[in-house]
């Protein structure tokens, strides 16, 4: 390992305690070596230099969204809760409740009438999980669901009901997930 490659270690670690109350830093400070401490105090320093405010998670900052997520926030958003049933229906409740923690969606509680109790409660506790998705994932999610809305219109061209089709031109989040899921940084 090289010393650049170390100090990106200290680096992330002080953005990270950057986020906590004065009080939860110090104390996990506490916690380090002296040298590793002295480090991070320094990183700590540069971070307040630059204008951060300390306290707030960094982490959790939205990212401006770009056109490509505008376009499939707009698409995902004129889908029909058949059609959103028709590509999300078989994925994992994790992953559908990030989905539908990214916005308030119209297609919402009629999406969740055709899941059955057991799975919709699933559904519904991962949505309320107070937790943050990555603006990468978010990306990723809604880039994914509005590939998968439009290659459905292009194989179900002039049909309506999406509950009858075969799943086989379901594109899959989570096995697209998975494949990837080693390249990516969160």
């Amino acid at each position: 390992m090289n010393v650049v490659d170390g100090m990106q270690g200290y680096r992330q670690a002080a953005a990270a305690l950057h986020g906590y109350a004065e009080s939860d830093r110090e104390w996990l400070l506490g916690a380090f070596p002296e040298h590793d401490r002295a480090i991070l105090r320094d990183y700590l320093g540069e971070l307040d230099a630059l204008g951060f405010v300390p306290g707030q998670e960094a982490r959790t900052a939205r990212q401006p969204a770009t056109p490509i997520q505008d376009s499939a926030l707009e698409q995902i958003r004129r889908a029909s809760a058949d059609e959103i049933h028709a590509s999300l229906a078989k994925e994992p409740c994790a992953l559908i409740g990030d989905v539908l923690m990214l916005a308030s969606w119209p297609w919402k509680a009629e999406f969740l009438e055709r899941l059955s109790g057991a799975r919709r409660n699933a559904v519904l506790r991962h949505a309320s999980e107070k937790r943050n998705v990555a603006p990468s994932r978010q990306s990723f999610l809604l880039t994914l669901l509005a590939k998968t809305l439009q290659d459905r219109d292009a194989a179900y061209a002039g049909r309506h009901d999406f509950r009858r089709e075969s799943s086989s031109v379901t594109f899959s989040l989570s096995l697209c997930w998975q494949r990837i899921r080693g390249c990516l940084p969160w």
